[in-house]
């Protein structure tokens, strides 16, 4: 049997090393959205709220989800607000 790791969440209020504010990935966005159009096609459930583990498999984000609606049967579309603190490349 598979050991259970215990993730906790990390903290995008805290100050990374360097003094800048932390944010979110594209990657981790991209991964919340899909997340979130998964449980709405096969659970029916609207989630505002996703989380992604982190890839180190201890700790995990928490990324709000803005908007999740049904396109047509076979299609959702989920849209993220992109937060990616003080990065110099604003991919905002």
């Amino acid at each position: 049997m598979p050991r259970q790791i215990e993730l906790t969440e990390f903290s995008l209020n805290d100050l990374a090393a360097n003094g800048l504010r932390r944010g979110r990935t594209t990657g981790s966005c991209a991964t919340a959205a899909v997340k979130a159009a998964l449980y709405l096609m096969l659970c029916s459930e609207y989630r505002n709220l996703v989380s992604v583990t982190l890839p180190d498999n201890h700790h995990y984000l928490v990324i709000p989800i803005q908007a999740v609606l049904w396109l047509d049967e076979h299609s959702v579309r989920v849209e993220v607000i992109k937060d990616g603190g003080d990065d110099p490349d604003n991919t905002h």
